[in-house]
């Protein structure tokens, strides 16, 4: 329970309505967004490594969690572990394979349309 409450709890770079301004950008803008969203939860429900979750009510009626990505966050998980791979090259060329293995693995965690 307190693991969960923690990883709730994490602090976050989003400002106060970024999420929602995000999405409203994806939506092509505020209409966009009204069309589709009747309902949105300024307050994310938790906040992950990569972004927030916010609570929604779509215009059918449904429920939903929407994931919003930090913005740029793809781009720094790429230098970081660019500069490690780096690091790794010249002092622990051991570690190279398994860096590019895990750069492998989070392809596919940045596409959030994939993962819906």
């Amino acid at each position: 329970a307190w693991c969960k409450r923690m990883q709730s709890e994490v602090p976050t770079p989003f400002k106060p309505g970024e999420g929602r301004r995000i999405v409203e950008a994806a939506l092509g803008g505020e209409e966009g967004f009204k069309a589709a969203i009747v309902h949105w939860d300024d307050e994310p429900l938790g906040a992950a490594s990569i972004g927030v979750v916010h609570r929604a009510t779509l215009r059918d009626g449904r429920d939903v969690a929407i994931k919003v990505q930090m913005p740029g966050i793809e781009n720094k998980f790429r230098t970081d572990l660019l500069t490690i791979k780096r690091f790794c090259t010249m002092a622990m060329p051991q570690h190279v394979s398994a860096l590019t293995e895990i750069e492998k693995q989070f392809e596919s965690e940045f596409d959030y349309e994939l993962e819906a």
